[in-house]
C-alpha cells in the first residue's frame, strides 16, 4: 500500500469511497426504518438496543474507513475486494441479509469506461454521453426493483413464475451490461474481439440463470448464477482489459 501525501491539495473523494458513503446512507436509513417498526409495535427495548448497537458499529467502520483512506492511496483489485466485503458486514447490521448480489459488480463495470480522459479530447461526445447516463441510471433502478421482486418471490409474497421473477433482475441487468458496451465504443470507437467475448460470457450467464428457473432451481441460486453477470467483464478487465484499454486510447 502507497502512504497519501499529507501535503496533498484539493484531495477529493473516490469513487469506491463515494459508494461506501451511500452504503452508509442506507444502512441508517434502513436501521431507522427498522426502529420506527419496533417502536410502532410497541417492543422498545429490543428496537432502542438494536438501533444503538447497530449505529455505534456503522459509525465504527465510517471512521475507521475514513482514516484509512485519509493516510493511504490504495485503488487495486484486493482493495477494492476487501473493502467490499467490509461494506458487506455494514448492512449485514442494518436489515440482517446483504442485497448486495449485484450492487459491487455493476459499480466496478460502470468505472470500466474511460470516460474522463476520452471526454477531454473530445468534448463533442459529451451529450450523447449525458443522455446515456439517463438509461444506464434507469437500468440500475430497475436492477433493485427486480431485486425487491424476487425477494417477494423467496418470502413467498409473489405470485409470478419463478421465470419472471428471474427476468425482473435479468433484463436490467442485462439492459446496463449492454449499455455500457455501448457507450464504451461510442467514446472509444473501437470494438474488438476481446469485448465481444467478454460480451458472449456475460450473455452465456444470463442464459444460464433463466435456465436455472425453468429447470426448478431455487431463485436464490438463479440470482447467484446471475451475480456473474458482470463479474465476467471485472475479471476480463482486471486480468487484460485495462491494458487493453489503454492502448485503445493511445491510438
Amino acid at each position: 500500500m502507497g502512504g497519501r501525501d499529507r501535503h496533498e491539495a484539493h484531495r477529493v473523494a473516490t469513487p469506491l469511497e463515494l459508494l461506501f458513503d451511500l452504503t452508509f446512507v442506507i444502512s441508517f436509513g434502513l436501521a431507522a426504518s427498522q426502529l420506527a417498526h419496533a417502536l410502532a409495535e410497541g417492543h422498545y427495548a429490543s428496537g432502542l438496543l438494536g438501533f444503538g448497537f447497530a449505529s455505534f458499529a456503522i459509525c465504527w467502520a465510517w471512521i475507521n474507513f475514513s482514516w484509512f483512506a485519509s493516510a493511504y492511496d490504495t485503488d487495486d483489485w484486493i482493495f477494492r475486494i476487501v473493502t467490499m466485503v467490509q461494506m458487506i458486514g455494514v448492512l449485514v447490521l442494518a436489515i440482517g441479509l446483504p442485497r448486495t448480489g449485484l450492487t459491487f459488480g455493476m459499480w466496478w463495470v460502470y468505472y470500466v469506461l474511460p470516460s474522463a480522459p476520452v471526454l477531454q479530447a473530445h468534448r463533442h461526445r459529451a451529450f450523447v454521453w449525458g443522455y446515456g447516463q439517463m438509461l444506464i441510471v434507469t437500468a440500475i433502478v430497475a436492477t433493485g426493483a427486480g431485486l425487491h421482486v424476487a425477494a417477494y418471490f423467496i418470502e413467498h409474497k409473489a405470485t409470478i413464475s419463478p421465470l419472471a421473477a428471474v427476468l425482473t433482475v435479468a433484463v436490467p441487468v442485462s439492459g446496463f451490461l449492454g449499455l455500457i458496451y455501448v457507450l464504451y465504443y461510442y467514446l472509444v470507437r473501437r470494438f474488438d474481439s476481446f469485448h465481444l467475448t467478454l460480451l458472449g460470457a456475460t450473455a452465456g450467464v444470463v442464459v444460464g440463470a433463466v435456465v436455472a428457473a425453468l429447470s426448478g432451481i431455487s431463485m436464490a441460486a438463479c440470482l447467484v448464477i446471475l451475480m456473474f453477470a458482470p463479474a465476467v467483464t471485472v475479471v476480463g478487465y482486471e486480468m487484460r482489459g485495462y491494458r487493453h484499454q489503454a492502448a485503445a486510447l493511445l491510438n
